[in-house]
């Protein structure tokens, strides 16, 4: 008789349940740290983003709440500001001018959070890289091969150049999510505020797909880990099939040439990377699958109103369809911000994680008598190649 025991397929979905709620917690823990240890080094800087982002905000919500009350006042034919909504031009000038300024504040804050959010990235970049090599210079046995008396050249560039700048990369997408995060949270108290009913039945209907980005996350960020864990130089395998033909008098055909000399074996960086856009083109088909089944409820919810509802109710419907515009471009940018910050998780754990241990090494009675722990020693092992920027956000 074969096939998997009963305690073997309970293990497995046991595991397939475990995995993504201990990835979900390694992320959520890993932006906590990242978050607590910008606010505390950058006060100032962090509260004029919130700020500005809060503003912002404010701005669209202003916006389309003068909006509302327009026509409302409108579909009712009742007065406003003293004035006829279906008549008085200047009322109507008025309610234009007011919702241009607020757009126009709106768009000139994000523009001041964007290039907020740069500024920031740029300081703590440099500040980690200054930290990096002035716990180095008091830690020359660290990550020291054998052959060498200090620590080796592969691991430094892996921590000046690679991890610290994938640290300032995670920190701008996520810092860049802030606002299309809030706006999808108002979006989302709006649209069950307006209709609880058909607006449960969206938010499961869009929240089924976006569970799927999961699977898009981590198998970018896999990806990555096995290139930079170590894949096999093509360029050399290259070089000697092609040395040996030229020792041997021999030439090659187009035809005698197979994928693995081309674009490596199944771990190569070549292969990896087409797999990481394969990954990210899945995730833009379920994010698009998500906002189509949210348009179709909405078609659903607006032909279920015209035949069962009462006339002179559309106000409302034109604010729950703008409402649900919002929340759908909101949770776009959102789900493309956690994507992708996740290409940058693994380097700036473990960049998080050598900051620590140095500093207690160097804070230590004795420096030099402190070893690496071995966790991050193996953090630390393969190539050094770095993310290369060919789909970047």
């Amino acid at each position: 008789m074969t096939g998997e025991s009963p305690g073997t397929s309970s293990s497995a979905v046991r595991g397939a349940i475990l995995r993504p709620i201990a990835a979900t917690q390694r992320f959520t823990l890993q932006i906590y740290r990242l978050g607590k240890d910008i606010f505390q080094r950058f006060p100032a800087d962090t509260t004029r983003i919130l700020v500005a982002g809060a503003a912002s905000l404010s701005c669209q919500i202003f916006a389309l709440a003068a909006l509302y009350v327009y026509l409302r006042a409108l579909e009712n034919n009742a007065p406003l500001l003293g004035l006829s909504s279906r008549e008085s031009l200047l009322l109507f000038v008025i309610i234009a001018g007011l919702t241009l300024v607020l757009l126009m504040g709106y768009s000139l804050l994000e523009y001041r959070v964007s290039t907020a959010i740069l500024s920031l990235c740029r300081h703590y970049q440099n500040m980690g890289a200054r930290e990096a090599i002035a716990l180095s210079s008091k830690l020359p046995h660290w990550f020291a091969e054998s052959s060498e008396q200090h620590i080796s050249v592969k691991h430094l560039r892996q921590i000046l150049s690679i991890d610290v700048y994938h640290r300032s990369r995670m920190t701008r997408v996520l810092l860049l999510a802030l606002i299309p995060a809030a706006r999808l949270v108002l979006c989302a108290v709006a649209l069950l505020y307006i209709n609880p009913e058909f607006s449960l039945v969206i938010l499961i209907a869009v929240g089924i797909p976006v569970v799927g980005l999961y699977s898009v996350g981590r198998n970018v960020a896999d990806t990555i880990t096995v290139r930079e864990s170590g894949s096999p130089a093509v360029f050399l395998k290259q070089r000697e099939l092609l040395e040996q033909r030229w020792a041997q008098g021999t030439s090659l055909a187009v035809a005698d040439i197979d994928w693995e000399t081309t674009l490596g074996r199944e771990d190569s960086r070549y292969r990896q990377y087409f797999r990481r856009l394969k990954a990210k083109a899945y995730g833009t088909f379920l994010i698009n699958a998500a906002n189509t089944v949210g348009i179709m409820v909405l078609i659903v919810a607006l032909g279920f109103w015209i035949f069962a509802s009462q006339p002179g109710n559309w106000s409302i419907w034109l604010t729950y369809l703008v409402a649900l515009r919002y929340f759908l471009s909101s949770l776009r940018s959102t789900a493309q911000s956690v994507v992708s910050s996740t290409r940058f998780l693994r380097q700036t754990q473990r960049f998080t994680a050598f900051l620590e241990a140095a500093t207690r090494a160097v804070n230590s009675a004795d420096p030099t008598t402190a070893r690496c722990p071995e966790h991050i020693v193996q953090a630390y092992k393969g190539d050094t190649t770095s993310i290369v920027d060919d789909d970047d956000e």
